[in-house]
């Protein structure tokens, strides 16, 4: 029987490559508990790689990035409760980012997908069922 158990230096090693990607925009509100986690993190001495999928805001690349976090921009649109056209222009932004969340997903493989329930994030949480070996994303 082969054992589980791994050396200090495998799990350094792993520690390292693992990579975090946090999602969320459109408001401070969705970004600065993500940003309070990514600094625990680091003061725990995570080194892997932290990657932020947000929306196409500049304000929200502006905060993202001036944390030293590397980011990646999907479209994002929303459900208005009365009729508008507005909700039909909408439609093609949300399945854009579904796409791009899906591919960006993709490229990056992350250990753990840290999100808040918006539209970016459905999107971005939709994009990850793909057909990759997802048994340890959670």
């Amino acid at each position: 029987m082969q054992s589980i158990h791994k050396t200090e230096p495998q799990m350094k090693d792993e520690h390292e490559k693992a990579c975090i990607a946090f999602t969320g925009g459109g408001t401070g509100g969705h970004i600065y508990p993500g940003l309070a986690v990514i600094e625990e993190l680091r003061k725990l001495g995570f080194k892997g790689r932290i990657v932020w999928i947000g929306s196409e805001k500049e304000l929200d690349r502006s905060i993202v990035i001036g944390q030293d976090i590397e980011y990646y921009a999907i479209p994002s649109g929303k459900f208005r409760r009365k009729l508008s056209l507005r909700n039909i222009s909408d439609l093609g932004r949300i399945a854009s980012a579904y796409f791009r969340a899906r591919d960006i997903l993709k490229d990056i493989h992350p250990s753990i997908l840290f999100f808040q329930r918006r539209l970016c994030e459905r999107s971005t949480l939709q994009g990850r069922s793909l057909p990759w070996n997802s048994s340890h994303y959670s």
